[in-house]
């Protein structure tokens, strides 16, 4: 995918995610092996590591269902793979991201501050619907992705499958990939009869300020031919440029229903039976946006929204009850976008806050106010190498690891 004209100026952190047999590791081991194809041997400069519970069947080693492997040294916590970082470490894979303790996030963050460029794959959703783990962190703490699908088995369905089922059968417990039709779980709402007959899915437009998510909203609008089964709706808080209107930076503009809260969106769609596909903006202001998402998600409505995995702080938005990036758990595609960093011009994945204080133009400091709607005048895109936050309290890692050049 092309992502920005100039190439990263510094490390990253991709996430291969998705629901079991979806062939998450056999990314990973294609990776590797096209990675090492060229080397007579394998230096220190890859760590391969999986957790002990990712696929317990093979000890040592990545496995995928296609039966292909590939050797990972097996460490169950994020303290034990941090043990194992060198100065020659560069590319760190991790195989069952999914199941690691909340550290992992911490430590993702230290080796791609020192430089470094982290590979994960890892399960999105337990079999109940809700984020595995740190998925929904790890997801907004991300740079790139690959969602990847199953196929579904049940009833020789052979949708895409995007969920893990959990069945007993034989008094074993199995896991089975399913489609969002197909997909079972305790609470679920029903579909609505018009809606049967749709695939549901979830695109998530993410990235920093002034990245384009708006501008591609648009293009999603345009290229729909029936514009009457499309709703779009827009937080009304966020009122810089128009109201009934998603207006881009650019100043090109959409139709959208002003709202201030999700009963908004769920009163409009009772009365507008004829709507089978949902925009949002800037969903990461909206309060309850999870749970809406998720329930008109299997109500079978294809969604698309566009939103900031990140405050200025870097930190998911919302953080630490961020539903943007519970949201990112439960997409079936994530498109990710880059700005343009103000000072160097490299691919910007951050959204750096500016104050005036005492006739000074200053980065924000960390404990300042989260949401603080603004355009130019008050927020810069930036690379991760540009952005300064001051105040950021230290992780877990932070100096645990020397800085090193790609």
């Amino acid at each position: 995918m092309i992502d920005h004209l100039r190439n990263f100026n510094q490390a990253r952190f991709d996430i291969i995610s998705g629901p079991v047999k979806s062939g998450k590791s056999n990314k990973l081991i294609t990776l590797i092996r096209t990675f090492i194809m060229d080397k007579k041997k394998l230096n220190n400069d890859l760590l391969v590591v999986k957790h002990p519970e990712d696929d317990k069947n093979s000890r040592g080693r990545i496995s995928s269902f296609k039966k292909t492997s590939i050797d990972a040294i097996e460490y169950k916590s994020a303290d034990e793979i941090a043990n194992e970082i060198t100065d020659e470490t560069k590319f760190v894979v991790i195989s069952g991201i999914h199941l690691y303790d909340k550290n992992i996030v911490s430590l993702c963050d230290s080796l791609r501050e020192s430089g470094r460029i982290i590979i994960a794959g890892g399960i999105n959703l337990k079999s109940d619907g809700t984020p595995y783990g740190s998925m929904d962190q790890l997801l907004a703490k991300a740079d790139n992705y690959e969602i990847m699908s199953a196929i579904c088995n049940y009833k020789n369905c052979n949708k895409n499958a995007y969920r893990t089922q959990r069945i007993i059968k034989n008094n074993k417990e199995i896991f089975e990939p399913r489609c969002l039709v197909d997909y079972e779980f305790e609470g679920r709402p029903d579909y609505k009869p018009h809606l049967i007959d749709q695939e549901p899915s979830l695109e998530t437009i993410v990235g920093p300020m002034f990245s384009g998510k708006t501008d591609l909203l648009h293009t999603r609008y345009y290229q729909i031919t029936n514009k009457d089964g499309i709703a779009i709706f827009k937080w009304m808080g966020d009122s810089r440029y128009s109201t009934n209107k998603v207006v881009s930076h650019d100043k090109d503009d959409i139709p959208s229903i002003d709202i201030t809260n999700t009963d908004d969106i769920r009163n409009y769609l009772e009365k507008n039976k004829q709507i089978n596909l949902i925009m949002i903006d800037e969903v990461q202001f909206i309060k309850g946006s999870y749970e809406l998402v998720k329930e008109l998600l299997y109500k079978g409505y294809k969604i698309i929204l566009t939103g900031l995995k990140r405050d200025f702080r870097g930190e998911p938005f919302g953080y630490p009850n961020s539903e943007i990036s519970k949201i990112l758990t439960l997409a079936t595609e994530i498109t990710n976008m880059y700005a343009s960093c103000y000072r160097c011009e490299h691919p910007a994945t951050e959204s750096q806050r500016l104050i005036r204080k005492n006739g000074i133009i200053q980065p924000a400091s960390f404990d300042d106010k989260i949401v603080v709607v603004g355009g130019k005048d008050l927020y810069k895109a930036v690379c991760r190498l540009h952005h300064e936050i001051k105040g950021a309290p230290p992780n877990r890692y932070s100096g645990r690891f020397n800085k090193i050049k790609i």
